[in-house]
């Protein structure tokens, strides 16, 4: 997480002074920032509070990301990893839509542009629904294509899924029609932004690499990116 947050995510945060990490998980992204003179505040599920007992509670915050409880207007930038894909999902398995989750996603892409000020930037990840294959959730009792799963994929920590339909992924198309009031929405290039630790050593792994860091820019909002990796401008 810290080689993430020092290669990719501060670069991209520029001279953002306060920040708010939206599903923070464990914390160490607002740390880290927040070691960096950036006023830096998470908010994330009460469960994981426990793992919170090294950082400023003033900081951590318990709360739904639908409804965050910051004033408007309050942060230079938002931060939004591997989070958007779980919103909207039922409560005993985070992967599976839940009825409303619509409204839900909605909700969330309003609270983000609301408490970032004018010219604000969010930055925002999951894998795409568009891209046949997810590296990085395990298999959901509704995938489509579950019975695909091989040998090879179960190994590297990857699954096949449907790219069609309602499904806990989504699209670029998905995320910017959510998105819709923004000012700005660039799709941002994969290189440097995974650590590949969850691949096997060996051939796969270097094609995985040279596939993901030499994607050209013209084809990061297709269906040919793994992954939906976004900067978006208030």
């Amino acid at each position: 997480m810290a080689r993430l947050y020092a290669e990719y995510v501060l670069p991209l945060l520029g001279e953002c002074k306060r920040v708010l990490d939206v599903g923070c998980g464990t914390g160490s992204g607002v740390k880290y920032l927040g070691e960096r003179g950036i006023e830096a505040y998470g908010i994330d599920l009460p469960s994981l509070e426990s793992d919170w007992k090294m950082l400023s509670r003033k900081n951590m915050i318990s709360a739904d990301a639908t409804a965050i409880p910051f004033p408007d207007e309050y942060f230079d930038a938002v931060i939004s990893l591997a989070t958007i894909e779980h919103i909207g999902t039922t409560p005993d398995e985070s992967c599976l839509l839940a009825p409303e989750y619509g409204k839900a996603r909605t909700a969330y892409a309003n609270e983000l542009l609301r408490v970032i000020k004018s010219g604000g930037r969010i930055l925002l990840s999951c894998p795409s629904k568009s891209f046949p294959i997810d590296i990085q959730h395990a298999p959901t009792s509704d995938c489509a294509l579950r019975s695909l799963r091989t040998r090879l994929a179960e190994r590297s920590r990857i699954h096949f899924h449907r790219t069609w339909g309602k499904y806990h992924l989504l699209s670029y198309d998905e995320t910017r029609a959510l998105f819709d009031a923004a000012r700005g929405f660039t799709p941002l290039p994969l290189k440097g932004y995974f650590s590949y630790a969850g691949f096997q050593e060996g051939l796969f792994k270097k094609l995985v690499q040279a596939y993901i860091n030499n994607l050209p820019a013209f084809l990061r909002a297709t269906a040919l990116n793994p992954y939906v990796l976004v900067l978006i401008q208030r």
